[in-house]
């Protein structure tokens, strides 16, 4: 309950890191909830070998019944088979390949909200429009400028209706 209260100003993020600082590497954030704040801990947890995934995810993508978000995969054969169709893509040499198409689009995005100083920005419409150009260039080679257009095509409005 306690962090749950410090949530909600915003501050969870420096009460854990405070937490860190006093306790060491590894510090329990609940009754079955650990935080860890070393880089090197990831991928023996999460990594391909890492721990399970728990019945959590269940829950979280309960409508998810035919197709499952590779995410919330809990099986770790189907798992693996999914797996492999994504890793080229998460490769060093990949990553370092999209270094030039979201330099480009975050000086985009830094240029439109530059120019709305003073006004009230609905900041999740410029994000969800920069995370969609950045995934049209990067997936499908397509520079399609929905920020560059604020969505005057209504792309992605009507990608949001279609899920609904």
């Amino acid at each position: 309950m306690h962090l749950a209260f410090i949530s909600l100003n915003g501050k969870q993020h420096l009460y854990i890191q405070g937490l860190h600082r006093r306790y060491g590497d590894v510090v329990r954030t609940g009754p079955n909830e650990l935080s860890f704040c070393r880089p090197d801990f990831i991928v023996p947890m999460f990594g391909c070998n890492g721990l399970p995934k728990s019945s959590f995810w269940d829950g979280q993508l309960a409508h998810q019944e035919d197709f499952r978000a590779f995410l919330g995969i809990r099986d770790p054969k189907t798992h693996a088979r999914r797996r492999q169709t994504w890793a080229r893509g998460f490769t060093s040499e990949a990553i370092r390949s999209y270094s030039p198409t979201l330099i480009k689009r975050v000086g985009q995005l830094l240029e439109h909200l530059g120019t709305q100083t003073g006004e009230v920005i609905d900041l999740s419409k410029w994000i969800n429009w920069f995370s969609y150009d950045v995934m049209n260039d990067v997936v499908f080679g397509d520079d399609i400028q929905v920020m560059e257009t604020q969505d005057a095509l209504g792309r992605w409005n009507a990608m949001v209706e279609s899920d609904r």
